[in-house]
């Protein structure tokens, strides 16, 4: 296989095989850019495209990246997809020579190839914006100017001005239509909530999303409080840096933190799963016991109400 060598930060895939996500995964959809042989923006007739789909699984958000090439039969490829951060290009190569597409026969009559990748967005502002691994949350929700350009050889150009038109912005995809999963922001437009009600596994998943880096430490905390008057607060505290929690019925309360089933920091991030029926020693809360109201404050100011929250299963009729 011929190398190829440029000046940006070289992220060589040897994926040929995507990472098609299903039906359900998919929710609102990818979006694609595409340019033609010329190098001309293009979609449809494209020489090459890139699609660009946000989705969440059960511990990560993650943009999936897409990255096929069409009738290419003999020819020696290079793709790319670059991510432009302050100037400085962050780059996504899919390189290979004639030869291997000998492996699409029978396969991609068209001698389709394709390269993927799974960035998960993180927090962690110690490593490069892009990686062949991961994306900043500054990309998705306070850098407006980062173009998307796409290249193939020697051709390329920019397809998108930034990342608004892909639903990972502002981490939009948490509200696409799944089952059981509601999403919100906070007064102030700086945290993102999302909720899931887990009927399966018997669980609650709470996350919340600092959506704009915090300038001081601030501590986040959600609560709920169900038809019998208890309430279960998680905390968020010291900018995502623990995470805690209590029930409270009166003037007695008990700590939770040793009935998580899952527990996330992530520098933008909290993330948490319990049961849905919660028994500490003395104290007995069930998400199941309805109304149940949701609110969530922050030390900075922020936050939310949400009385009598409904999960789609809850009106379900069963038996």
């Amino acid at each position: 296989m011929k190398i190829f060598i440029s000046s940006c930060i070289l992220l060589l895939s040897v994926q040929f095989a995507a990472l098609v996500p299903t039906y359900e995964q998919q929710c609102q959809g990818a979006i694609s850019y595409g340019i033609d042989k010329n190098g001309e923006k293009k979609l449809g007739s494209s020489k090459v495209s890139v699609s660009f789909t946000p989705l969440h699984d059960d511990e990560d958000e993650y943009l999936s990246v897409f990255l096929p090439l069409w009738n290419s039969k003999g020819e020696d490829v290079k793709t790319f997809v670059s991510f432009e951060v302050k100037g400085k290009p962050y780059t996504l190569y899919c390189a290979w020579d004639s030869d291997n597409f000998r492996r699409g026969k029978g396969l991609f009559p068209t001698y389709t190839s394709a390269c993927s990748w799974r960035l998960s967005i993180t927090g962690n502002r110690a490593i490069a914006p892009v990686t062949n691994s991961s994306i900043s949350i500054d990309l998705l929700t306070i850098d407006d100017n980062v173009p998307i350009t796409l290249g193939f050889n020697d051709k390329k150009t920019v397809v998108a001005a930034n990342l608004k038109e892909i639903d990972a912005y502002q981490l939009t995809f948490l509200e696409c239509l799944e089952e059981n999963r509601m999403s919100f922001y906070d007064n102030s437009q700086k945290n993102r909530i999302m909720l899931k009600k887990k009927i399966y596994n018997k669980e609650i998943e709470t996350f919340v999303y600092g959506l704009i880096p915090d300038q001081k430490l601030i501590d986040r905390s959600v609560k709920y409080v169900n038809a019998d008057g208890v309430s279960l607060t998680i905390q968020c505290n010291d900018s995502f840096g623990y995470l805690t929690g209590f029930v409270q019925q009166g003037n007695k309360k008990e700590s939770i933190d040793n009935l998580f089933t899952f527990k996330s920091l992530d520098g933008y991030r909290c993330g948490s799963r319990l049961p849905l029926l919660v028994q500490t020693n003395n104290i007995k809360f069930d998400f199941n016991a309805r109304p149940l109201d949701f609110s969530f404050s922050s030390t900075d100011g922020s936050s939310v109400d949400k009385p009598n929250i409904l999960f789609h299963s809850d009106n379900r009729k069963w038996g």
